[in-house]
């Protein structure tokens, strides 16, 4: 989608608050897509807004719960937000 290649250039710009925002309307668009929200999840990530990033990285996995992707990115929130698993 459009909205997808504008976050991308945007992320790759350093802008990752624009980027957050493209797939933000990206997502109000396609709400059941994994993908758009593990993107929005990486993106608010890399804007500090960890708490909104785990949000939207548990919706990704809760719609595709088979995508390796969508797992990774949600244990990389977990990671940041200081959730380890006991050994």
């Amino acid at each position: 989608s459009v909205l997808f290649a504008l976050s991308s250039k945007s992320l790759a710009n350093g802008e990752a608050e624009n980027a957050a925002r493209y797939v933000e309307q990206a997502v109000d668009l396609y709400p059941n897509r994994a993908d758009l929200r593990e993107r929005l999840s990486y993106n608010l990530l890399k804007c500090g807004d960890v708490e909104q990033a785990a949000a939207q990285a548990k919706e990704a996995v809760k719609l595709d719960p088979k995508s390796v992707s969508a797992r990774t990115n949600l244990g990389s929130v977990l990671l940041v937000q200081g959730y380890v698993v006991p050994a």
